[in-house]
């Protein structure tokens, strides 16, 4: 890659009485790209076609459009062991003969002196001055950085499943602690809302659940009221619902031994 050729091809599609066709300009960008120090380059016709998604026909126009308008020479090309012809060599001319009858707005706050604007050797390639621009470093606000207690804690799925099934232990419908109840979902919407899974949510269950009918709970949604009174109660400096209450409408007395 040549960078002055791309310099140079970035000032002239930049000025605005360049009246090049846009897939003109991609090809001139590509033969850029692919343009060595010397400001030379031979990319075959059908490695053009590929990346300007264009036919071969196509790209031999725009080659020959940016030819006839002094931006770039051709020079044909053939193989020294079987004189067959070859792509042919791409050469990018100066900056001030970029376009025909194109002349380059003048840079009030460049730093070009007299001697600088004579004009190159033929075929030359003239390399714009290079100024590098400042380097701004991103900042970070200490008041917005992370720190390790601010970062909510990393859910393990399975480990929370687990530790919510023993916790709910016989109220759970069997098929269903093989199937629904394997996606926590729901009791990680929970803990994303606030709840604390040891304060709010296992408590919140283990009640729920000692209310429930032996193998009756299907869900996780069936315990989501309990969690958020007990998460209501435990912000609001309260203490824990009592096991009297019941929940989502269903009462089953506190001595009913349940499935392991």
């Amino acid at each position: 890659m040549s960078i002055a050729a791309i310099n140079a091809v970035t000032k002239l599609l930049a000025d605005p009485e360049c009246d090049l066709q846009p897939r003109t300009r991609l090809v001139l960008v590509l033969l850029a790209n692919f343009a060595g120090k010397d400001g030379t380059c031979h990319p075959s016709r059908r490695r053009l076609a590929e990346m300007a998604h264009a036919s071969e026909a196509s790209i031999k126009r725009d080659v020959a459009e940016l030819a006839n308008r002094k931006i770039i020479t051709r020079e044909e090309r053939y193989s020294p062991s079987t004189g067959a012809r070859a792509s042919n060599l791409i050469r990018f001319l100066s900056v001030q003969g970029m376009a025909q009858g194109y002349e380059p707005t003048p840079d009030h706050n460049s730093d070009h002196t007299p001697a600088q604007d004579c004009d190159p050797p033929p075929g030359s390639m003239v390399i714009p001055t290079y100024k590098a621009e400042p380097t701004i470093e991103p900042t970070i606000e200490p008041s917005v950085v992370a720190t390790a207690d601010a970062r909510p804690a990393k859910i393990n799925p399975a480990e929370l499943c687990a530790k919510l099934m023993a916790t709910a232990n016989g109220a759970l419908h069997p098929v269903a602690k093989g199937v629904g109840l394997q996606s926590v979902a729901e009791p990680i919407g929970w803990i994303q809302s606030g709840a604390d899974f040891e304060l709010d949510i296992l408590p919140a269950v283990a009640a729920a659940a000692h209310r429930a009918a032996p193998g009756s709970v299907r869900s996780w949604a069936y315990f989501r009221s309990a969690v958020s009174d007990h998460k209501h109660r435990r912000e609001k400096g309260l203490p824990p619902p009592s096991a009297s209450i019941t929940n989502g409408g269903s009462s089953k007395p506190s001595h009913m031994r349940r499935y392991v």
